[in-house]
């Protein structure tokens, strides 16, 4: 998840600000539900929110297809 955020802040490192996430939205489960509109309402930036969406999709694409 700190990859797909990206960068971090002047505070905090995009690892703590990936670990605050999870804590924020519930779980990895949680994430892998979550909309972009969720994330957003949490404090995650467009840009990231919509690549955490992305990322989460295909993931449960190749879970599916077993791959």
């Amino acid at each position: 998840m700190a990859l797909v955020i990206g960068s971090g802040t002047k505070k905090s490192s995009a690892l703590v600000r990936a670990n605050e996430l999870l804590r924020r939205v519930g779980g990895m489960r949680a994430l892998g539900q979550a909309d972009a509109i969720r994330l957003r309402a949490i404090g995650v930036s467009d840009v990231a929110s919509i690549r955490l969406v992305a990322a989460c999709e295909v993931g449960r694409r190749v879970a599916i297809a077993g791959t």
